[in-house]
């Protein structure tokens, strides 16, 4: 069975390649970089039009497949759905038609992009397939074609812009087969339990029996320790020197500054790894409580942290993905190399715009976890200079922020209608996000949310209302009635069909599970960050918000005019 898909990208390339050129910087340590918000990736404002590019796709196959995903950085905070800034696009496959040249299994879709005021970085996927396209830079006025032959395993690309991203998808694929190609470490204290283990050690004795790869163990203390150490990213053969030498080859097909973006986005990349390399030694080194291992990653981490501030903070893409990625996983191995709050060292990021870059980030990808996060983002708003920023932030507040109501609350019952938070009654409402296969949403319920029923089954000011973000209908109903979930005394909903991506999931951020969002009686928020997992722990917040109600309602005024109300 033959399985294509032909994407177009129609219009020409109408701004000039300066749209690359790096943020340079020059002045002092310890001074911003000079930065104007514009378009993405220049200096300052510009005065040119905004530009549009066409996605236009042909799926050529005999299947079912109706339906084509695209995600759309416009500005990259990071790689989620739930990114500011980025649109995840659900396109429907139309029957191809003959004046396209299309037979009879070819489906088409066309996405406009319209506007395009700097450089977006574009996914695409389809129904049950991995990444076909996996953030690739889009600029303005980009024409290409690509035509993806599933059967024969090759993505061939055509069209005014195909070398672009030729290169790009090319550029990928070169680091997946540089990392086939070496051996697979595994850093761990454990070897002799995994090679005595009766299913682990019979697969590696018939490894070393194949002709395949084969793990190699490194053990935590001095070989971890020695590998850290001697890590070098410019070494012959290595990665970086492969990349630069495969960059290199297109200088006569590509232009300078676009090829020497990517070769930076190159040494973000290494860094970064190697960055969380150390952040994860460390990590386990804290949790044997090995102290003298602590100390010598803790030297190394701030040896090889400011070797890599050297080799890559000199100049700024604004534009960049890789920067907002390695620029994270400084922040959380800074935090354990300084003792500091990742909002201590976030504050502490130079140039300005990287910092509040920084900051929309972490509040929208890690709210949930951020003790007393009502606060912490007022203060960051308080320093926030550029407006795109103060907006971001602004309406995340809004929407989030205690006592903000809820919206958006429509889900499906199991019989199949729609229900809104308004047409529950209860005074306090204790919400759960889970999916089927989760661990730990089988642990909240055992250890959270059976306490929670045992104590209030008798008191209907609570009500506990769990919603699925299931994959189907099926998956959920067989994990309702499992038992393993949650309880049938609950009100249990379904995302339905968009699953993770509801609109509600999306808007607040809903991405890992289990979650839990605690609710009054209106609808408004009384706490959405850190929602404690265990019973012992949820039990006295949520008694303490009846109680408050109950003094509340005992106050006759205030009595009188819920009742007026009401």
């Amino acid at each position: 069975m033959k399985k294509t898909l032909l994407i177009c990208l129609l219009g020409y390339l109408c701004v000039p390649i300066s749209t690359l050129t790096a943020q340079v910087v020059e002045s002092p340590p310890g001074k911003d970089l000079v930065y104007q918000p514009g378009i993405p990736g220049q200096e300052g404002e510009s005065s040119s039009a905004p530009k549009a590019a066409v996605i236009w796709g042909m799926v050529s196959e005999y299947s079912k497949r109706d339906k084509v995903f695209l995600e759309i950085y416009q500005n990259y905070y990071f790689n989620s759905p739930n990114a500011p800034e980025s649109s995840f696009v659900t396109m429907p496959l139309s029957p191809g038609k003959l004046m396209e040249g299309a037979y009879p299994k070819d489906k088409t879709f066309q996405y406009n992009l319209l506007d395009m005021k700097g450089n977006y970085w574009l996914s695409l996927k389809l129904e049950d397939s991995g990444y076909i396209l996996d953030r690739m830079l889009v600029q303005p006025g980009d024409s290409v074609q690509v035509y993806i032959d599933l059967e024969m395993a090759r993505v061939l690309f055509a069209g005014p812009q195909a070398d672009k991203f030729r290169f790009q998808y090319e550029l990928q694929l070169l680091e997946r087969e540089y990392f086939l190609s070496r051996e697979r470490v595994m850093v761990t204290d454990q070897v002799e339990s995994i090679l005595t283990d009766p299913v682990h050690g019979k697969d590696y004795q018939e490894v070393l029996l194949g002709a395949g790869p084969r793990m190699t163990f490194i053990t935590r203390g001095k070989e971890e320790l020695d590998r850290i150490e001697n890590f070098d990213p410019y070494a012959p053969g290595g990665l970086l020197d492969i990349k630069t030498d495969f960059i290199d080859s297109w200088q006569d097909r590509l232009d300078s500054d676009f090829l020497s973006f990517f070769k930076k986005e190159g040494d973000l990349d290494v860094w970064r790894k190697h960055l969380a390399k150390i952040n994860s030694a460390l990590m386990f080194a804290e949790i044997r409580k090995d102290s003298s291992m602590v100390s010598r990653l803790v030297e190394l981490g701030k040896k090889h942290l400011k070797m890599a501030e050297q080799e890559v903070e000199s100049e700024y893409y604004p534009f960049s993905a890789e920067l907002m990625d390695y620029q994270e996983l400084k922040t959380r191995l800074s935090t354990r190399l300084y003792a500091m709050s990742d909002l201590e060292i976030i504050h502490s990021i130079l140039p300005d715009w990287l910092r509040e870059k920084a900051l929309v980030r972490k509040f929208y990808e890690g709210y949930e976890s951020i003790i007393g996060v009502d606060k912490a983002l007022q203060d960051a708003l308080v320093t926030i200079k550029d407006s795109k920023s103060q907006e971001l932030l602004s309406a995340l507040a809004h929407l989030k922020s205690t006592g903000s109501p809820v919206k958006g609350f429509a889900f499906l019952s199991p019989q199949g209608d729609t229900v809104s938070l308004s047409e529950l009654d209860a005074d306090l409402f204790l919400v759960e996000f889970w999916i089927t296969g989760c661990k730990a949403c089988v642990a909240f319920k055992e250890n959270a949310l059976t306490q929670i029923q045992d104590k209030y089954e008798q008191d209907l000011r609570l009500k506990v209302v769990t919603v699925s973000a299931d994959f189907s209908r099926e998956i959920w109903e067989r994990s309702l009635a499992s038992g393993k979930y949650t309880l049938p005394e609950f009100i249990n909903l379904y995302t339905g069909e968009k699953n993770r991506n509801h609109e509600f999931l999306r808007q607040y951020g809903i991405n890992s599970f289990p979650n839990r969002i605690i609710l009054d009686g209106e609808g408004k928020i009384l706490m959405v960050s850190n929602v404690p997992f265990t019973g012992d722990e949820l039990i006295p917040i949520l008694q303490g918000y009846l109680d408050n109600i109950s003094l509340t309602d005992s106050d006759p005024a205030i009595h009188s005019t819920k009742q007026t109300k009401e």
